[in-house]
C-alpha cells in the first residue's frame, strides 16, 4: 500500500516538474522583443538611354548581311562582255550546266563541288564562291567570275572529252577486270557497267544536240524586250531557294526547296519537298519547261512532300 502511494506521489512530482519547465520556455519565448521593422530602400531612377540611330550607323556600314550585294552584282552585270576571251579561274568547282537568259538576273548555273560530293547548288548572279570570287556573268557554257578587280571564266567540259571518256570506259574496264562466267556476282556488275557507259554515251549525245539547238538559236534575232514568261520565272525565284536534284545517271529529277518566302505561294511547302513538273512538263526537259511559262497565265508546279504525298501548287 505505502509502495503504490509512493509512486504516484514521485509521478506527480514529474508531471509538475515537467510542466514547470514547458512553462519557463513559452514564458521566455513570449518575453522576447518584437522584430525590428525592415525598412525598403526607395527605387533609383533609371539611367538615360541613348535611343537614337545613330551607333547604329557601324553596323550597317560594315555590310554584315550582304544588303550591299544586289547592288554590286547589278553594276557587275552590265560591265561583263560574256564574248570576252578570260583566262580560267583556279575554283574548286564543276561546272554542271547553265540556265542563260537574255535578262542577267534570271540566269542560273549549278556548280559542284569538286572535293565535297554533298556541296552542289545552284547560284545566281551576284552570288559568292570560295576565295572571294564573285559571279558577275552566265553564259550557255561557262560563267564570269571577278575577284579583286581581276575576272575570269569557269567552263564546262567539253561534249568530245565526255564522248571520248564514255568510248575509252569500256575497253580500259575490260583490261582491268576480267569477267568470270562462272560468278554472277560479276557478270551483274559488268552490266551495270555497261548500262553506265550507255547512259554516259548517250549524255554526251544529248549535250551535243542541246549545243547545237542554242547555237542555231543564237543566229536568230532576239527580241529587244525581257522573254516571255521573264516575269513569271523571276517570281517563282524569288519565292524560294532550291538546289538541283540528280538520278544515278546524271539526269535531273527535280528541285528540292532549302527555304521559302512565308509571303510566297509556296510557303505551305516544307523543306525537303522536291518540285518535278512545270506545268506538265518533266524538269529534265528544264529549257522546255521554262519557255512554256507565260507572263499573263499562271503556273503550276507538280511537287512531293517529304510524307510521300504529292501536292500541285500555282504561281
Amino acid at each position: 500500500m505505502l509502495l503504490t502511494t509512493g509512486i504516484r506521489a514521485l509521478q506527480i512530482v514529474l508531471v509538475l516538474a515537467c510542466v514547470g519547465m514547458l512553462w519557463s520556455t513559452v514564458s521566455a519565448a513570449l518575453a522576447r522583443s518584437p522584430v525590428d521593422s525592415i525598412e525598403i530602400p526607395p527605387p533609383r531612377a533609371a539611367a538615360e538611354r541613348d535611343t537614337s540611330f545613330a551607333r547604329y550607323a557601324a553596323i550597317s556600314q560594315r555590310d554584315l548581311f550582304g544588303s550591299s550585294q544586289p547592288d554590286e552584282a547589278s553594276d557587275a552585270i552590265g560591265a561583263v562582255g560574256l564574248d570576252e576571251d578570260l583566262p580560267e579561274a583556279a575554283l574548286p568547282y564543276t561546272l554542271v550546266g547553265t540556265v542563260a537568259m537574255s535578262v542577267p538576273e534570271l540566269s542560273l548555273a549549278t556548280l559542284a563541288h569538286q572535293s565535297r560530293r554533298d556541296e552542289r547548288g545552284a547560284y545566281r548572279v551576284g552570288d559568292r564562291l570560295a576565295e572571294g570570287h564573285r559571279i558577275v556573268g552566265i553564259d550557255k557554257r561557262r560563267i564570269v567570275v571577278d575577284k579583286d578587280g581581276v575576272r575570269s571564266q569557269l567552263r564546262m567540259d567539253d561534249d568530245e572529252d565526255v564522248a571520248a571518256g564514255a568510248r575509252g570506259a569500256a575497253p580500259q574496264a575490260a583490261r582491268k577486270a576480267p569477267v568470270a562466267r562462272s560468278n554472277p556476282e560479276e557478270r551483274r556488275a559488268a552490266a551495270r557497267r555497261r548500262a553506265a557507259e550507255r547512259r554516259a554515251s548517250q549524255r554526251a549525245e544529248q549535250l551535243r544536240k542541246l549545243r547545237e539547238e542554242q547555237e542555231g538559236s543564237d543566229e536568230d534575232e532576239e527580241p529587244s524586250g525581257p522573254p516571255p514568261g521573264s516575269a513569271r520565272l523571276e517570281s517563282l525565284m524569288n519565292s524560294m531557294r532550291m538546289n538541283p536534284v540528280q538520278g544515278e545517271d546524271g539526269e535531273l529529277e527535280g528541285v528540292r526547296i532549302e527555304s521559302t518566302d512565308p509571303d510566297g505561294p509556296f510557303a505551305e511547302l516544307s523543306e525537303g519537298t522536291v518540285c518535278y513538273e512545270m506545268n506538265g512538263i518533266h524538269l529534265s526537259q528544264m529549257h522546255v519547261a521554262i519557255q512554256s511559262l507565260s507572263d499573263d497565265e499562271p503556273a503550276c508546279m507538280k511537287c512531293r512532300l517529304p510524307s510521300g504525298e504529292e501536292t500541285i501548287t500555282c504561281f
